[in-house]
């Protein structure tokens, strides 16, 4: 091949690339968070309203959705699930757990500086230093 049969092939690349950035270019305007959850559990779907979690922890290749008192089974990461939740209303805690804060009933003192989190069910949560200021900051702390 030539170098005028090379430079027309990379031009078609190069347009067949730029078409695809152009079609998923996301829409323009404010960024939309996770609503509801589609949980699939035995050949049923199940939508969880994001209002309704208490809070989320990872689970291996999985996270674990506490919400209404009843456990779902998610095949996602907490990473890519706390990109995808409203950051004022939920909180990394911990490297494997994420706060719904309207569900923070308490902060309790633990030894060097570290705190355990009191939910409304009763559930007791670490607190790592790490994520300690956002989550103080989200509560009106600071």
């Amino acid at each position: 091949f030539d170098d005028d049969r090379f430079a027309r092939a990379l031009d078609r690349a190069r347009a067949r690339i730029e078409a695809v950035r152009r079609d998923s270019a996301p829409e323009p305007g404010p960024h939309r968070w996770l609503e509801r959850f589609a949980v699939e559990c035995f050949g049923r779907i199940t939508i969880i309203p994001v209002d309704t979690v208490q809070w989320i922890e990872a689970q291996d290749y999985y996270v674990q959705i506490h919400a209404g008192g009843k456990e779902h089974l998610l095949r996602e990461s907490l990473r890519n699930l706390e990109t995808r939740l409203d950051p004022r209303r939920f909180a990394r805690v911990h490297r494997s757990a994420i706060v719904n804060v309207g569900c923070v009933k308490q902060l309790r003192r633990r030894t060097h500086g570290e705190y355990a989190l009191l939910l409304e069910d009763g559930t007791e949560l670490k607190l790592s230093r790490t994520h300690r200021d956002q989550l103080q900051l989200l509560l009106g702390m600071r």
